[in-house]
Parts: C-alpha cells; sequence; structure tokens
C-alpha cells in the first residue's frame, strides 16, 4: 500500500530517511557493540514479512545486512553503507512501483 500511493518522490524521501536511520542504528549502534552477524541477523529479522512470500525477503535482508555491515567494516565509517542502504530502498521502491503500476489494467 505504501508503494502504490506514493509519489516517486516520496519514496525517494521515504528510501533516504529509512537508509540512514537504520544504519545509524545497527552499523553505528549495534553493529560496534555485539558484531557485524548479530547486527545483520538482527537486521533481516526485523524485515520479516507478513507471510512466508517474503522468506526470500527476510534472507535477501540478511545478506544485505552483510553487506551493508561489511562496507561498514572496511571504511570504518557510516557514509558508504548509508549510501549503499539509500540507493538499495530507492531503487527496489521504484522499481516495485513500476511493476505494480504495469500489474494494474
Amino acid at each position: 500500500m505504501l508503494v502504490d500511493g506514493a509519489s516517486r518522490s516520496s519514496l525517494v524521501l521515504v528510501s533516504v530517511f529509512s537508509g540512514i536511520g537504520e544504519e545509524a542504528f545497527f552499523r553505528g549502534a549495534v553493529q560496534p557493540e555485539f558484531g557485524l552477524v548479530v547486527a545483520a541477523v538482527l537486521f533481516g529479522i526485523l524485515h520479516v514479512g507478513p507471510d512466508r512470500r517474503y522468506l526470500f525477503w527476510t534472507v535477501w535482508a540478511v545478506l544485505a545486512g552483510l553487506l551493508f555491515g561489511g562496507l561498514y567494516a572496511v571504511t570504518g565509517g557510516l557514509l558508504a553503507s548509508m549510501l549503499a542502504h539509500v540507493l538499495h530502498n530507492t531503487a527496489t521502491f521504484l522499481f516495485w512501483k513500476k511493476s505494480r503500476m504495469a500489474a494494474i489494467p
């Protein structure tokens, strides 16, 4: 519902805020305290969908958490993981919206 009714600019704005906020929390707070794997798994758990159809999304979120966490570990800062997360969310939201609009007759 969020994607269907939202404008493209709204989806980009949601992507920016969610990417920055999630990276500040998971990589900036959780990962330094508990490690990369814990942060990535927690990230995945918090991205569990409403039913089994979204299991792939949860697994993908764990893998993305590992990637974002790896960027944080390699660079020593949050900028790279925040940028990657924002770009991922933006691409996902815009692709999802386009595919949903194409499916509507």
